[in-house]
């Protein structure tokens, strides 16, 4: 971290403190906090379900077991405590949440999972007044810093001597990221040197000052911070008429990322018709290099049949061999559409279940492709079509997402499990619901699922998911399946979800209400008849609290509360509560025996004085 001068022994408490979260040191195993920072999994595992406090804090800046988890970039800890309701945004001693310890310490991955999880980029922490974006853009990658981007931060945010995430992202020289920022409302002035403003112009899409850069004899092979080249950049961007520009002013089209791609390639692999066309009338065309497991991508890629099949009839090709992430060649071919590549490489065994490393296999990659062509030919094939990634994920969950009728459909007709739960425990159900894509597809899985009742890891239910889009008839079939409307299914309608302040369905809301309340208030009355402690009394008038907030101008929730702490010896509120009756009923027959319980009241109330 960079701070100012004079806090050297606040700041050498600083580095101890995260030198501490680093591992190598701890604090005692007594407690989640303890566990975690010695990275012992199958402890906090155990200790979450025995039901130790979450939210514990220990150690010299008092971190939680989330903090502990994201210094180490332990994942599987981090869903531990995540998936049992630990508090993301925890803060220790200093203001840290686990996300900017994650950031600091350069764990992306534990980064990348909290951001996903919701963490809020917008905390300010107190030692130096840093948010999340700053720690993305000074010590994280571009693609992390577009993960906190999209979380809506700040961007204008100042630390403690005043600086913003811009300004941190000039004085280390990363144009990529003052483009990503400049996108987001953020003002930054181009350079005056047209080598570092073509760069800009380039990551923040201006396509015409990218034009005039280019005439006024910019570098056309300048790259980012990264090394990605500006002919890249452009095919990524799918910008044919740039790259002809490029192209004709000597931009280099045989440069290779890390990964040993071309331009050219990354455009044939995405379908990119217009500038392949572009490539092709530059004269770039596949470079067969005699190696056969790159010569066989290249004839996938390019769509080269007469290639590939030559090359598979060769001996030693492996059409299961392993290409970039992890993918395989089924992969590419599906990525592409290209069904005769496909059925060139399944009629040579080509494994149609090899995920890869952003867990896509051929099958679940053709999922959100919408083509149940394809989908037909892999499952012919031996595909698993019930198979799942490390998310837990089906090939009906990605089809349900992407609201492709057509392929869910298809899928489901095939024997697609309708009830798979993916690691948040949604169903494909929810999943059509939770992108509100295309509501034909949850009305399709709607009569086919069997479990609606169920809730995700976030606590979210396939009624709360139909009330968020709003849709009256929705909501009402889901409720004509037995589901029943509770307190926060209601609050979600009126918009008092943290979440959705924006939402607010008044037919949506008389719809649930009356039923949600009725439960709520057989609760309340159940946990009074079963009370037996002081502490039982409180736990019924906190049933009768929630249906108090659910329906506040509803009487006999006043009555009911005020009879409970009349007995559990809280004369003032009882008093509170029975007036608040009286109120909302001014012409009640019972008013004067009300009034007459108030008195009662009032006299033990002063008596015991």
């Amino acid at each position: 971290m960079r701070y100012g001068r004079g806090k050297n022994f606040r700041y050498a408490l600083i580095v101890f403190s995260l030198f501490v979260l680093a591992g190598c040191a701890t604090v005692p195993v007594t407690n989640i906090p303890g566990a975690a920072s010695n990275g012992d999994l199958s402890s906090v595992s155990w200790m979450v379900e025995q039901g130790y406090d979450l939210n514990a804090s220990g150690g010299i800046s008092n971190q939680t077991g989330l903090h502990y988890a994201a210094a180490g970039g332990n994942i599987e800890m981090l869903k531990v405590l995540l998936n049992a309701g630990a508090n993301i945004n925890a803060q220790d001693s200093y203001g840290f949440t686990p996300l900017m310890i994650a950031l600091y310490k350069k764990r992306h991955e534990a980064a990348e999972l909290l951001l996903q999880r919701g963490a809020d980029v917008k905390i300010v922490n107190t030692w130096n007044k840093f948010t999340a974006l700053h720690y993305a853009v000074v010590y994280s990658t571009p693609e992390i810093v577009q993960m906190v981007l999209n979380a809506r931060p700040d961007v204008n945010a100042k630390e403690s001597r005043g600086l913003t995430a811009a300004d941190f992202a000039k004085k280390y020289g990363n144009i990529e990221v003052l483009g990503m920022l400049k996108k987001n409302g953020v003002d930054i002035p181009y350079f005056g040197d047209k080598n570092k403003d073509i760069v800009l112009a380039v990551t923040t899409g201006d396509r015409e000052k990218i034009k005039s850069l280019i005439d006024e004899g910019a570098n056309v092979n300048a790259r980012d911070k990264s090394g990605t080249t500006l002919l890249m950049k452009a095919v990524n961007n799918n910008w044919p008429d740039i790259v002809e520009m490029l192209l004709r002013k000597g931009a280099d089209a045989a440069v290779k990322d890390k990964d040993g791609w071309t331009p050219a390639m990354h455009a044939a692999k995405d379908a990119q018709a217009e500038i392949l066309k572009v490539f092709d009338r530059a004269g770039i065309k596949p470079a067969y290099s005699g190696k056969k497991k790159d010569d066989v991508l290249l004839a996938v890629l390019f769509r080269d049949n007469g290639k590939l099949a030559e090359l598979l009839s060769a001996k030693g090709i492996d059409v299961n061999a392993r290409y970039r992430k992890n993918s395989c060649l089924l992969n590419y071919a599906i990525n592409n559409n290209n069904k005769d590549i496909a059925l060139l490489l399944l009629d040579k065994k080509a494994n149609p279940n090899l995920l890869n490393d952003y867990g896509f296999s051929p099958l679940l990659l053709a999922s959100t492709r919408n083509s149940p062509e394809m989908a037909e030919l892999l499952i012919d094939h031996g595909a698993d079509i019930n198979l799942k990634n490390d998310q837990g994920m089906t090939a009906l969950h990605y089809a349900a997402s992407a609201g492709s009728l057509d392929m869910v459909t298809f899928l489901a007709g095939r024997g697609a499990d309708v009830n798979a739960l993916n690691a948040g425990k949604c169903t494909p159900l929810m999943s059509a619901l939770g992108t509100m894509r295309n509501l034909e597809v949850a009305r399709y899985l709607l009569p086919k699922t069997a479990d609606v009742d169920i809730k995700d890891t976030s606590g979210y239910s396939v009624l709360m998911y139909a009330v968020i889009t709003g849709d009256v008839d929705l909501v009402k079939s889901i409720v004509d399946r037995g589901v029943e409307p509770d307190y926060y299914t209601v609050l979600l309608s009126e918009g008092k979800n943290k979440h959705y302040a924006k939402i607010n369905f008044p037919e949506i809301t008389a719809l649930l209400k009356p039923q949600a309340l009725r439960r709520q208030l057989l609760r309340a009355q159940a946990a009074v008849e079963s009370a037996q402690s002081a502490q039982d009394y409180q736990n019924a008038i906190a049933e009768y609290r929630i249906a108090q907030d659910m329906a506040p101008e509803f009487p006999d929730t006043y009555y009911n509360v005020g009879v409970i702490q009349d007995k559990s010896g809280l004369y003032n509120d009882a008093i509170k509560s029975l007036r608040k009756y009286l109120e909302l009923t001014p012409n009640s027959t019972d008013s004067q025996a009300v009034k007459d319980l108030i008195y009662k009241i009032e006299y033990k109330r002063d008596a015991g004085k």
